[in-house]
This record gives C-alpha cells, structure tokens and sequence, in this order.
C-alpha cells in the first residue's frame, strides 16, 4: 500500500512543480507558446479518456484492496496468479507459466473469483464429479 501512494504522491509533487515552474519557461507569456499548449491540452484530453478510465481503475483496485497480489482469482474465463497489480494493468499467471495481462477496467467490469480469500462461517461447499472410466474393472 505505500509503494502506490508514493508513486501517486511523486506524480503530484511533479505536476505541482510543473505548473509552478510554467511562468518562468523562457517565452511563456508569447500568443505562439500559449497556442501550442492550448493545443496539446485539446489533443491531450480528447485522447486520453481510455487512460484516464484505467487510471481510476487503477486506483479502484488498488485502494480498495479487492484483490492483493499472489491470490488466485477468475475473471471473464482468465485465471491465474496476481503477479502484479499496477496502475493500468492486471498481470495473472496461470497454472501453464503464461503471464495473462488484462486492462483494469476490464477486471473491474467483470465478475472475477476470486478463490484466496476465506469465507467467513461455517465453511463452504465444493463442487466435484468423480467417475470411473468404461476399462476399470470394478472388482
């Protein structure tokens, strides 16, 4: 829990720092550099609504602590092993040794399993079939 919040409190020292540091860029006051950044601002925000959705996603995940990393879970017929669980992304390893990478927004849009934790009570129920195959005598 604290390597997050560290990263989310260096992001926000850095932005702070940039926004501070914009009146003394060299040309900030001329119509040319105010036009270029009005510009990257409109490309920045049409663009980045897809980034924004798994950043909070993300955060979702992270703080909310539905899932931790090393529990098994199931999502939308991926499981796996939580390996790591980042800002964007969700990284499971599955019982083959392949790293299954999925979105955070997909994760947090989806009905996932997750088979870590206990439940709380007197216990719970497990499903199984047994059978025996047609070539097993039965003596």
């Amino acid at each position: 829990m604290v390597a997050p919040t560290r990263r989310n409190a260096k992001v926000a020292v850095w932005l702070f720092a940039l926004t501070m540091a914009y009146p003394y860029l060299p040309g900030s006051g001329t119509e040319a550099f105010k036009g270029v950044w009005v510009l990257v601002g409109v490309m920045i925000s049409l663009s980045a609504s897809n980034l924004i959705a798994q950043a909070a996603s993300g955060l979702i995940l992270t703080y909310s602590r539905i899932y931790r990393k090393g529990e098994f879970i199931h999502v939308s017929g991926h499981e796996g092993t939580i390996t790591d669980l980042g800002m964007f992304t969700t990284r499971l390893r599955n019982g083959m040794g392949l790293e299954i990478t999925l979105p955070n927004a997909f994760v947090l849009g989806n009905v996932t399993k997750n088979y870590s934790r206990a439940v709380e009570g007197p216990g719970f129920v497990i499903d199984t079939k047994v059978t025996i195959g047609d070539d097993t005598p039965w003596r």
